[in-house]
């Protein structure tokens, strides 16, 4: 689901925001995974120190040492405040000094923030195999960049 939104305040200044949500799916972090079978010495799993993680019950300990997967999947729903972009257009009138007939300036950023429950290691959206149709797999996955931009437009 998008949604996306554009109004004018004070006459010259144009507010675009875009939010999306992707929800219904489950993504196996598999880093996740990775890290309790490789590393033994972790606060939930520690099997050569004396002080365990008290908030990890017996269970989910014997769970993360049998090398299952099951509780590295973890639901995927997100909600992203996905841009904002400010445009700032001058009177016509300021126009006519410089011999065009409109300026305007935007500053604008892209990715800024995310609302998600996902367990792994970042972003639900991002995907390890590009190429798959049907896996979600987090897997040391960079999540997208912010980005901020700004821009000048002059018509002549």
């Amino acid at each position: 689901i998008g949604l996306t939104n554009t109004f004018t305040v004070f006459g010259n200044l144009r507010i675009f925001t875009q939010f999306d949500y992707r929800g219904g799916h489950y993504q196996w972090c598999a880093i996740c995974s990775i890290r309790s079978r490789s590393d033994r010495n972790t606060w939930d799993i520690n099997t050569g120190g004396t002080e365990l993680n008290p908030d990890v019950s017996d269970l989910d300990v014997a769970a993360l040492r049998s090398l299952q997967t099951l509780s590295h999947i973890s639901s995927a729903d997100f909600i992203k405040f996905r841009e904002l972009s400010l445009t700032y257009s001058l009177p016509s009138s300021w126009g006519s000094v410089f011999s065009s007939s409109r300026w305007s300036f935007t500053l604008s950023a892209r990715n800024l923030w995310l609302w998600t429950k996902y367990e792994g290691t970042g972003d639900p959206e991002v995907q390890f195999n590009s190429n798959s149709t049907f896996t979600r797999l987090d897997y040391a996955s960079t999540p997208q960049t912010r980005r901020l931009s700004a821009s000048m437009r002059v018509s002549f």
